[in-house]
């Protein structure tokens, strides 16, 4: 029998990724978490229901609560992590200015002296270039340092806040 790889994805370090995780060690199953550390807190937050399911995002009023930041390491063990922004910002919506201040918040960017995001140079000789086109749409960002080392982040688009 021919074996079938599975890419997935899974966003945000909501708290059933715990048990997601766990599944996914019993089968050998490999996958990405994408995580926006800016709306951790240390302690989880467990799973619940909201009545007004319009009142933030919510899938049909569930809310999947949040991984503590005490329990990531643990949790993501032995799978790849990767950046989904800080606070799951919608890039699109992000004036320029303030969007190359919350870039400044991420250490590993702070030598980098190119990127790119999609098909534009945003970063060029370690300046930030105005490529702003008014899109809301996700950015993947890869960037690399004076050392050769490369960066990257994931910008979440298409949010409604």
């Amino acid at each position: 029998m021919k074996k079938m790889k599975v890419v997935q994805c899974w966003d945000d370090g909501v708290a059933t990724d715990i048990r997601t995780a766990e599944i996914f060690r019993k089968y050998g199953a490999k996958a990405t978490f994408n995580l926006c550390i800016g709306q951790h807190q240390e302690e989880r937050v467990e799973p619940y229901w909201v009545h007004d399911p319009k009142a933030g995002w919510s899938h049909r009023g569930f809310r999947g609560g949040k991984v503590g930041l005490k329990e990531l390491k643990k949790v993501y063990e032995g799978f790849q992590v990767a950046s989904h922004c800080w606070k799951h910002e919608n890039a699109g919506l992000i004036p320029d200015e303030e969007f190359s201040v919350r870039l400044s918040f991420v250490d590993a960017w702070k030598d980098a002296v190119f990127a790119v995001a999609g098909n534009q140079v945003i970063l060029q000789g370690g300046e930030v270039l105005d490529v702003s086109d008014g899109s809301n749409a996700p950015r993947t960002v890869l960037g690399i340092k004076e050392n050769g080392s490369i960066v990257m982040l994931t910008l979440d688009g298409r949010q409604s806040s």
